[in-house]
């Protein structure tokens, strides 16, 4: 028996086993899924550029009527700034197979080890990076390339940036318990080699990446240049120079924002201080400073209110600015008011029913998820399940229960192997994903929806034997065998389809009504693992063995897992600081709470006192803010300025970003923009005079005026 989701979302009790057939139908079903989720480009405009392709795009989102959504200027700037190596790169790609027996694959897609500049747009929450990157960007990079791998520091950040999407450990072969020294890095096996030549790239992007320590962008990139090494003839002394980063991929993009909480430890930061670092983590660190181009988006699109706008913006000015009486009070009047929550806690439980709860402490989030779980219940009108977890260790006796209670009150699944002492859950609850389940879709952080929990035998008849009235909580006695959980963005099948009765014999038929395939759905069974626990009390260490179903409610999470995120509907923020943080960290947590939501009406607050003031008006981290001075030469400056009037190359062709004609004109058009590019001069062991002109190169910096660019003395040669 399972208990189920009414309606028709629901599991046949009896399902038969799928024969081969029924196996072979489903797999053919995810791969046409595949394929129609690309972003397909008429081979028209393919065959035009990039340039093309990409202002095709940004057009057809502008004028389309389903969203209220239109790039600004700065962003489009940032897109040229990607686009334009590639347009050059395109044009001498074609140029030769003109007038030949070419074929439209050999003059569409470019060739994998072109190593164009490298760029890093930085810039706070909301500006935009990341939206920009998905639906222009990587969709031109497909057109062109033949595989484009999108990565990010974690799994959380992976999700959010693109259901494809991968963390940079995966993608490096590497699991986080590997060692990150150079001698490590060898690829050791027939196993490693396949894995790497599977994830092998034309181009690529990495979201967060100021959330990547510097050992681990060294590893990857290492390990990367060996894997193609043979094929593309790449001497690995050089694999950090700039063209050479990751064995030399044609087009490589970092984006991120230096003003975010930086990886744990701190000091293994890309803008961490270099004194007494490892080799490995200087290496890392040289190849983000040594990235050709880099870029400040200042714009933030994704608040809404002038109020939190001013406030972020005094956070980020250097050595800090004081906050009005009025906008202080502002954030005051969003702190729970507690006597009134103890009055009528209903009415707060319907308005902040789907917000999302965080902490940067784990013992506040552990908290969270119980109200969050009981919220979410209360609104869909269902039981709450208390599924506790089962943990055995050799060292403690089985009557010792106060050791064992002492074992599920630690907080941090970091602690527990990723698997919560309690899992809190009922039907149509938003859960994610503790822990790697099913690769690459239910991964850490994954998040969806219950469907139906398989309680055991003994609970099945607890539920049956109750009393007429459904119970607002219960107690599993036994772990559930498994939970069927939706993903979100996902509509591969995993599981065998619910056939109907008429069409039994010939199978599952889509153009069926009854008949239904179960996109998205995975089953969740109980993980067993190892976890180390030292008890508070007597100081042993034990190990300990926990069975438990890896899940968590999706609204209460870290703080470290909303990096990136926008918190839609809106966030209960606790402000409670770690007793031995420093002035940076305190900053940072300050910071990435206000800048998750849109407006401050969105916003309620636990623990904001006058101390959250102080740090709010200090400033943001001097160590950042210095160390991304030092590492790019110069501080990044801002200027308004328009961009020159576009002008005719000395071939006559014209490139499309930068156009007069009718083709592109928001591309020339006179924008108003607030950037900074500070870059260096670049070189490549490609030897071939005139591969880009240094004439057309002078010309898009030129372009750029509302750049601040350092050329370079003599001209660069791709």
């Amino acid at each position: 028996m399972r208990t189920q989701q009414q309606g028709n979302e629901r599991l046949a009790e009896d399902v038969a086993e799928p024969d081969v057939e029924q196996l072979h139908q489903l797999h053919w079903r995810n791969q046409t899924k595949d394929q129609e989720t690309c972003v397909v480009v008429p081979l028209e405009d393919a065959l035009q550029g990039p340039g093309h392709v990409a202002w095709k795009l940004i057009q057809d989102i502008k004028n389309d009527s389903t969203n209220n959504f239109e790039f600004n200027g700065e962003q489009i700037l940032v897109i040229a700034l990607q686009i334009w190596p590639l347009e050059q790169a395109w044009r001498v790609h074609v140029q030769p197979q003109l007038g030949t027996s070419a074929t439209v694959v050999t003059l569409r897609k470019l060739p994998n080890d072109l190593g164009l500049p490298r760029v890093v747009i930085i810039g706070g929450g909301g500006c935009g990076k990341t939206t920009l990157m998905q639906l222009v960007v990587v969709p031109t990079l497909r057109t062109f390339f033949e595989r484009v791998v999108l990565t990010a520091p974690s799994n959380r950040a992976a999700r959010g940036f693109d259901p494809s999407a991968k963390t940079l450990h995966s993608i490096a072969g590497m699991t986080p318990k590997d060692s990150m020294r150079t001698s490590s890095l060898h690829i050791k096996s027939d196993q490693m080699r396949k894995r790497m030549d599977a994830n092998q790239t034309h181009a690529g992007v990495h979201d967060e990446a100021l959330q990547t320590s510097a050992s681990l962008l060294h590893a990857s990139a290492l390990r990367t240049t060996y894997a193609r090494q043979h094929k593309y003839n790449l001497e690995i002394a050089c694999y950090a120079r700039p063209n050479e980063t990751m064995g030399r991929i044609s087009f490589l993009t970092l984006c991120g924002d230096h003003l975010q909480l930086p990886p744990v430890p701190k000091s293994s930061g890309l803008l961490a201080p270099l004194d007494g670092t490892s080799d490995e983590h200087k290496v890392g660190a040289s190849m983000f400073n040594n990235m050709h181009y880099l870029y400040e988006m200042e714009t933030m699109k994704r608040f809404q209110d002038p109020t939190l706008i001013a406030i972020l913006e005094k956070m980020r000015r250097p050595k800090g600015a004081k906050l009005t009486e009025q906008e202080w009070q502002a954030l005051l009047d969003t702190e729970l008011d507690v006597s009134q929550l103890e009055r009528d806690p209903e009415a707060f439980l319907q308005q902040t029913v789907d917000w999302f709860e965080s902490s940067y402490l784990w013992s506040v989030v552990s908290m969270a998820c119980y109200s969050r779980a009981m919220a979410s219940a209360h609104q869909n009108q269902q039981t709450l399940f208390f599924c506790q977890a089962v943990d055995f260790s050799e060292q403690v006796s089985k009557k010792d229960f106060e050791v064992y209670q002492r074992m599920l009150a630690v907080p941090s699944v970091a602690h527990t192997s990723r698997l919560p002492g309690m899992v809190l859950q009922h039907i149509n609850m938003r859960v994610r994903i503790t822990t790697l389940v099913l690769p690459p879709w239910a991964v850490q952080d994954a998040t969806g929806t219950v469907m139906e929990i398989d309680v055991s035998a003994r609970d099945k008849q607890r539920i049956r034997s109750g009393d007429t009235h459904r119970a607002a909580e219960m107690r599993l006695e036994e772990l559930p065998p498994g939970v069927y959980v939706k993903l979100d963005n996902c509509n591969r099948e995993f599981l065998p389809p619910s056939v109907c009765n008429e069409h039994q014999r010939i199978g599952f038929s889509k153009h069926c009504s009854t008949c239904r395939a179960l996109e998205g759905w995975v089953l969740i069974q109980p993980i067993c693992s190892t976890w180390t626990f030292t008890d508070t009390v007597t100081g042993a260490t034990l190990q300990v063995s926990r069975a438990q179903l890896p899940l968590m409610p999706a609204p209460a999470c870290p703080l470290y897992s909303l990096q990136g995120a926008t918190c839609d509907p809106g966030l209960i923020a606790h402000f409670a600081m770690p007793k031995r943080a420093d002035e940076d960290i305190k900053w940072l947590i300050v910071y990435v709470l206000l800048s998750r939501v849109r407006g401050i009406s969105c916003l309620r607050s636990i623990g904001l006192t006058s101390r959250i003031r102080k740090i709010i008006e200090g400033g943001p981290p001097a160590t950042l803010a210095d160390n991304l001075k030092n590492y790019f030469g110069r501080r990044s400056k801002t200027r308004r300025q328009q961009l020159r009037q576009p002008r005719r190359r000395s071939d006559g062709i014209e490139h499309p970003a930068f156009s007069g004609g009718d083709s592109h004109p928001a591309f020339a058009c006179q924008l108003s923009v607030t950037a900074c590019l500070q870059r260096r001069q670049f070189t490549s062991r490609r030897s071939n005079e005139g591969r880009y002109g240094s004439t057309a190169q002078r010309r898009f910096r030129s372009c750029c005026s509302g750049l601040v660019v350092v050329a370079p003395e003599s001209p660069p040669s791709l």
